[in-house]
């Protein structure tokens, strides 16, 4: 159980990665005529954003890439949940921050917030879990739960 709870936040940073990766949630206003507004989608790893001023959906979806990369490492051995935590939230900031400077908003790009802002809560409270048992232990016992 303890093993398969550490999965939890996988879930929620493979959906927001798959909807960075996919082009409906980052969106660009364009005024091809005084009076016109055309919005776009674009993927969070398309650098047409960046090229037009829009400095935060790259970086999140590279800090979400890398996140999911810290995730797996983090499962597998034990080592980098505090790190992977760091950096999810820093992608979620800048999720965040994308989505209060673009010119539009749409469901998918909230969505993506979201699932990483759930993605953030999950391992926040897995790593309190993991801190608590440290101390879970009766005195008396070198720290060995259930040793008599």
């Amino acid at each position: 159980m303890k093993q398969l709870k550490k999965w939890l936040p996988f879930p929620f940073v493979c959906a927001a990665l798959v909807l960075m990766i996919l082009p409906l949630g980052n969106l660009l206003v364009f005024a091809p005529e005084p009076n016109v507004q055309v919005v776009d989608a674009f993927s969070w790893f398309d650098g047409t954003a960046w090229g037009y001023g829009q400095l935060f959906p790259l970086p999140a979806a590279i800090l979400t890439a890398g996140s999911s990369i810290l995730l797996l490492v983090s499962i597998l051995t034990g080592r980098f949940g505090t790190a992977f935590l760091w950096l999810l939230a820093l992608a979620t900031v800048f999720t965040v921050l994308s989505l209060f400077t673009a010119g539009a908003r749409n469901g998918w790009g909230i969505l993506t917030a979201v699932l990483l802002v759930l993605a953030a809560i999950t391992q926040a409270i897995i790593r309190h879990g993991e801190k608590s048992d440290v101390f879970s232990a009766s005195p008396g016992t070198n720290g060995k739960p259930g040793a008599q």
